[in-house]
């Protein structure tokens, strides 16, 4: 008889990762907190093979993308008084502003996202193809929540379907979009929106009666997971 003994979980500030990114962080300004690659890598659980420079240079692409997606956003709690983003009002979860955890979601997800796509980009080979496609699900899923995280510092509504290759001819990858119902209540009526996902497109408002065509979705494809490491 065999036995197998499991060890103790340790505390979260004992987590080390198998490449030493030392001290090394992305700075976005004043109003946003810094982005320490240490962090990330533990947040999202990037292996060593993705070397420091490479993550940066990703990273800094994340930060990117989610601060003009906020630029305006920024600018008008700046002209409001608020000089960071610790100080927009917000409810607090573990002593910090909530919007601290959403700002580090975003830019980690988003961080994990283009990683993945560019894994998807470098394999070439027939099984590579026959991963991609599973691929291209999780970074749709993995864009989606970069949408939802950016709709949570907006205090807006998220947009819960995601159109990435659920159907064809409802979008392409992360990059395509299709119109849906939402329906909303602005101002004591409802209205009906049409929304975009799962990039952080605009979403169009359209009166209450107005008729959208819509495709008719077919069967969605079946997931399936890639283990990357």
């Amino acid at each position: 008889m065999s036995m197998v003994a499991r060890t103790e979980p340790g505390p979260a500030e004992d987590d080390i990762t198998d490449t030493e990114d030392g001290d090394t962080r992305i700075s976005a300004g004043a109003f946003w907190p810094d982005i320490v690659l240490r962090e990330l890598r533990l947040a999202v659980r990037l292996p060593g093979r993705v070397t420091t420079s490479r993550l940066l240079h990703t990273a800094t692409g994340a930060v990117a993308h989610v601060t003009r997606e906020l630029e305006a956003w920024q600018q008008e709690q700046q002209a409001a008084g608020h000089q960071t983003l610790a100080d927009v009002p917000a409810p607090v979860i573990n002593g910090e502003s909530v919007n601290l955890w959403h700002w580090r979601n975003a830019v980690y997800t988003a961080t994990r996202a283009l990683i993945l796509e560019r894994y998807r980009d470098a394999d070439t080979t027939d099984k590579g193809d026959r991963r991609a496609d599973a691929l291209d699900i999780q970074t749709s899923d993995l864009w989606r929540d970069v949408s939802w995280a950016i709709s949570d510092i907006l205090c807006r509504p998220r947009i819960l379907r995601s159109c990435a290759d659920e159907s064809e001819g409802t979008g392409r990858r992360h990059r395509g979009f299709a119109l849906f119902p939402v329906l909303r209540h602005d101002a004591g009526r409802h209205r009906k929106g049409a929304g975009c996902q799962p990039r952080t497109l605009p979403t169009g408002i359209l009166e209450a009666g107005q008729e959208v065509e819509m495709p008719e979705p077919e069967k969605k494809k079946q997931r399936e997971m890639i283990q990357l490491w």
